[in-house]
């Protein structure tokens, strides 16, 4: 059996098998932080705006933004307002380009954990037309753009 060469340290001393590893990461650490490395992450914009139904503010409800690729946004809405919208950390906002939008209109938890067809009816007959309810479908888009205030103002028709 062949053993190798310990790994020399500052000051001529060698490093024994278990503080290779640990060198070897702090090197790569090191390599990564001059070479500027990206954890993959999209950039993001802030969000604001309003959602009306036939003109009044919807109530509650959840606003989905989805880019033709990579991760959606979340947010919610409260009394018409787009409020916490969320790609990776809460309220950190949505990726900068053009996104698909739905609206989905708020349902009491219950209804929709206990009675899956009463649910599936308030879905259907809701203030808001089910095609809205997803964002390939909806017809809704908004392009974010960096650097800007991105306020957005979505008015969806009545069913």
């Amino acid at each position: 059996m062949t053993s190798s060469p310990a790994a020399a340290a500052p000051g001529g001393r060698t490093l024994g098998r278990a503080a290779r590893p640990a060198a070897v990461g702090l090197v790569m650490t090191a390599a990564a932080a001059l070479i500027g490395c990206s954890d993959g992450r999209l950039e993001l914009a802030p969000v604001s705006g309003r959602v009306t139904v036939a003109g009044e503010p919807l109530a509650a409800g959840k606003i989905v933004f989805q880019p033709e690729a990579g991760r959606a946004s979340f947010g919610r809405i409260e009394g018409g307002r787009i409020l916490d919208v969320t790609t990776y950390a809460p309220g950190d906002g949505v990726p900068v380009g053009k996104q698909r939008v739905a609206v989905v209109p708020e349902v009491d938890e219950d209804v929709a954990m206990t009675n899956p067809v009463e649910y599936a009816r308030i879905m259907k007959e809701g203030s808001i037309p089910t095609r809205y309810h997803q964002a390939a479908t909806s017809g809704l888009t908004a392009e974010i753009t960096r650097g800007q205030a991105n306020e957005l103002e979505f008015d969806i028709p009545r069913n």
